[in-house]
């Protein structure tokens, strides 16, 4: 029997208006077609015939189909063969009981499988064979799976072909998916795609295991790197994302070591109705298995009662970890709803600006060729937007560079010369003859991926039926900060004219509030808080052992060592080190690595005490702390004066580098006279301050020498030797010691003796393990640490680096997730104003008649947040913040 495909829109899938036809999609079409369907300015209008982009309408067709959005009406029935379906393992579409079955079950395991990540997404490209076999690219929910209790309490699994299906039967399903507790792995794509087809319905609470299993099993992804060091066929199961996913969640806690991948991509669910047995057990054994991982996350096995079992785990965390769990059962739904909002986006101020940028491109191309002739013959390629750089393109930009005595570096396998900006930043050449070669090809790469960026922007909101920006949210970070992709809006120019292209709507405002400096204030609470936990290891045996384990007796000598620590003793262990890895005496290595540790934090503790006790020796500043309480213990931090007296913090650093004395050049002065010295120093200290704010945004997390070097040159353009970076490192941490001394009290409490298994201990990982890297795919060493964000939420790191960042981002994740819950709990007008969050920053959409009030009320609340977390350590947070036609930032 012959089989009725459908052909969809994306609109009959959510629901929404198919009577208004989505505007021109840019998809593969030119940016001519972009300009010449937009009313520009006056002034613009020469500029696009000057730039000859008029539209062209002799495109050649290709075997591949269009990426524009099929057009919307579809069939409202689809006859498939039963026996077929049957055959295939898919649920009747109308076995209604099945149906109702789970609509009435407490909980159910759900999972979708997509054509798209979005419904905005370009639709796959799919040969004309394969459209001709029945196969349709529309973007839409193809599959669902589902493992629930039937009202015998039995487990029941389904799944449906939503191609089988007629639209009301979609959205009877997704009403009966959408019911009671939801559980899925990432279940913020889930819902993204369910809550459409049945807007009217929302589940109870969301249990999400890639967030929940943060608070259960932190240790996974380092475990798994583990195991992948040792064995590296594991990464052909899991893939290259060895965090957080389903199948490596899965691996680690042996549910399935060999996950099936064979239908992975969006394009292999567009096969027409219904989908093999294949495609069946596929999808069925995703759910089967994510249904098997919440059982072992909260401990008990696949035949107790689901909901049950969690909530007795939730019940016995103690109550900051509960209100955690609590937290993380809505958060999904939150994330759901910022994604299906969306962004709203003006086609005349895209229109406009990558006119501007064509300009720009062209204008520099005929600079850079100016300077360096042999690149005209790649004229056309250097200024068109969205090519990127050819190889030959590449060579003879290199050849180009040669002439101007700059030797570019060659990636190591293909020996393709490294020409992006930071690449030949890092090589000094704006100090160079070639300054002003780079500095047009600067502009040309800024101008292109500008336009390219604002016509990716423009493609998704005509793609979208509301014709706005809807970027899709995960908490997939290891330190539980978000990312967004299609489109990415956190990697978005910062640049004004490019924030512009998000205008409001008529009757609205854009109010964009966020926090500034969150990761040095962090920083500044964690460094007092290690303070407090050294105060109450010297006053409290049972939680010293806690804090330190097997390291205590460190401690306790590294204490004793600290009235007369000098750099003499570090430096004697660290050539006893050299000494013994040279001989390849390991023993004698570790023994040599470890009193190093315990000299750097004797030094380190030494130096904070006479900063928080200058009147009097060490060894009195530490018996004065015998029975302090550490709640009430306000500790030394100069990062948090640089907050207290309001300097903007880049500055502080820089005087305090200097040797100058902060608080002193601002004493007494307070308004617009302290306003007016705080811009004088500024202006005062020039160089010094841009070497501060390099050093405050790249020391935070004990980046060494050679990192810093190479960082400061790429990312800054900021130029020094391998010794005046130490220089400038140390010039740092003396100016604020009580990072030193978060930094050693982190690294001595760290696992470092090596363990060749890697397993046991109290979080799963013991010594120092050998992890894969995922960055430069390969194994290596590292100590593993335990620690907490400021909110109390566990973290596992493995090294000092992750183990001084995870918690100071993982803190800041804590704080936005916390501020969008509150939102919806105590203000939920705002709530459902909020439509975007990039890093610390919320964005929202609100009349404008109530702008200024809600203004008001947004920062209030975030502020509030804000201090809750930091207040306790002396620390203010103040939310900046500003409302604008446009999204603008403060």
């Amino acid at each position: 029997m012959a089989v009725a495909t459908t052909s969809l829109s994306a609109a009959a899938f959510r629901g929404g208006d198919q009577s208004a036809p989505p505007l021109h999609s840019l998809g593969d079409s030119s940016l001519a077609k972009l300009l010449a369907s937009t009313e520009l300015t006056p002034e613009l209008i020469g500029l696009v015939e000057q730039l000859g982009l008029t539209e062209d309408s002799t495109e050649p067709e290709t075997e591949a189909t269009s990426t524009e959005m099929p057009a919307p009406g579809a069939p409202s029935t689809v006859s498939v063969d039963p026996a077929e379906l049957a055959a295939s393992g898919w649920a009747d579409a109308n076995d209604s009981a099945l149906i109702e079955s789970l609509a009435g079950a407490p909980w159910q395991v759900m999972d979708t499988e997509t054509t798209g990540l979005t419904q905005a997404s370009k639709p796959v490209k799919l040969t004309k064979k394969v459209l001709t076999a029945g196969s349709d690219n529309t973007l839409r929910v193809r599959v669902l799976t589902a493992v629930w209790p039937n009202a015998e309490g039995q487990i029941v699994t389904a799944g449906w072909d939503l191609d089988t299906l007629t639209a009301a039967q979609r959205a009877q399903l997704a009403r009966a998916a959408l019911r009671g507790v939801f559980v899925g792995h990432n279940a913020t794509f889930d819902l993204g795609w369910l809550m459409p087809l049945a807007p009217d319905t929302r589940p109870e609470r969301v249990l999400d295991t890639l967030l929940f299993a943060r608070l259960i099993a932190p240790e996974s992804p380092v475990l798994l790197r583990a195991r992948i060091a040792k064995d590296p066929r594991i990464l052909d199961e899991v893939g290259q994302s060895v965090g957080w996913g389903l199948a490596a969640l899965c691996h680690v806690h042996g549910i399935n070591e060999h996950m099936d991948k064979t239908y992975q991509k969006p394009r292999h669910w567009t096969d027409p109705a219904p989908l093999s047995r294949a495609h069946y057990d596929y999808a069925l054994g995703d759910v089967v298995d994510l249904h098997k991982l919440v059982m072992v996350l909260v401990g008990t096995s696949v035949s107790t009662d689901l909901l049950a079992a969690y909530d007795a785990w939730k019940q016995s965390l103690p109550a900051y970890l509960e209100r955690f769990a609590a937290l993380y059962e809505r958060a999904p739904l939150q994330l759901a709803d910022l994604h299906l909002r969306g962004m709203p986006l003006s086609r005349e101020g895209v229109a406009q600006y990558v006119a501007q940028c064509a300009q720009e491109a062209h204008q520099q191309t005929d600079t850079l060729i100016a300077l360096a002739p042999g690149i005209a013959p790649y004229r056309e390629g250097l200024a068109d937007i969205g090519t990127g750089t050819s190889a030959a393109l590449k060579n003879a930009l290199a050849k180009a560079l040669l002439d101007y005595g700059i030797t570019v570096e060659r990636t190591p396998k293909s020996d393709a010369p490294k020409v992006g900006e930071k690449d030949l930043r890092g090589l000094g050449i704006t100090h160079s003859p070639a300054a002003p070669l780079f500095h047009a090809l600067a502009r040309i790469n800024h101008a292109t991926k500008r336009a390219g960026m604002a016509l990716a922007l423009l493609g998704f909101a005509d793609r979208a039926d509301d014709s706005r920006v809807h970027s899709l949210y995960a908490p997939v970070t290891a330190t539980v900060r978000l990312s967004s992709s299609e489109p990415n809006l956190q990697n978005a120019p910062s640049v004004a004219a490019f924030r512009a292209l998000v205008r409001a709507g008529k009757g609205k405002k854009i109010i964009s509030c966020d926090y500034s400096a969150i990761d040095v204030r962090v920083g500044a609470a964690l460094a007092i808080r290690e303070q407090r936990r050294i105060v109450r290891a010297l006053n409290d045996e049972d939680y010293a052992h806690k804090t330190y384990g097997q390291h205590l007796p460190d401690f306790r000598e590294a204490v004793a060592l600290a009235p007369s620590a000098t750099t003499d003793a570090i430096t004697e262990a660290r050539e006893s080190a050299d000494q013994a890895y040279a001989n390849r005496d390991w023993s004698r290595f570790d023994t040599a690595r470890q009193t190093e540790r315990v000299a750097v934090f004797a030094l380190a503790l030494r130096t904070w005490l006479n900063r928080l006790a200058p009147d009097v020796d060490t060894a009195t500043a530490l018996a004065n702390l015998q029975g302090v309480d550490h709640r009430r213990f306000a500790g030394y931090s100069a990062l948090r004066n640089a907050f207290c007296i309001g300097m903007d913090v880049h500055t502080y650093t820089g005087l305090r580098m200097l040797g100058w004395d902060p608080e002193a050049e601002v004493a007494g002065l307070s308004g617009p006279a302290l306003k007016a010295r705080m811009d004088e120093l500024k202006e005062e200290i020039g160089d010094a301050r841009k070497r501060g704010k390099v050093s405050n945004l790249s020391l935070l997390y004990g980046m060494a020498a050679v990192s810093f070097r190479r960082h400061a040159a790429k990312v800054f353009d900021v130029h020094m030797s391998e010794e005046e970076a130490q220089t400038d490192i140390d010039l740092w941490l003396n100016a604020y010691p009580e990072i030193r001394l978060l930094s050693a009290s982190t690294h001595l409490r760290s696992e470092h003796r090596y363990n060749p298994d890697g397993l046991g201990g109290r979080f799963g990982l013991h010594g120092s393990v050998r992890i894969y890297d995922p960055k430069h795919g390969k194994a290596k060493h590292a100590p593993i640490c335990a620690d907490t964000t400021l909110m109390g939420r566990p973290v596992v790191a493995a090294g000092l680096n992750s183990s001084l960042n995870y918690p100071d981002q993982g803190s800041g994740a804590d704080l936005l997730m916390r501020v969008l819950d509150r939102l919806e709990r105590e203000t939920p007008d705002l709530y459902a104003a909020a439509i975007n969050q990039v890093h610390d920053e919320l964005v929202f959409e609100v009349d404008a008649e109530t702008a200024e009030v809600d203004k008001d009320r947004i920062r209030a609340l975030m502020t509030d947040e804000g201090r809750l977390m930091l207040g306790n350590y002396g620390i203010p947070m103040d939310a900046s913040i500003v409302v604008d036609d446009v999204w603008m930032k403060d």
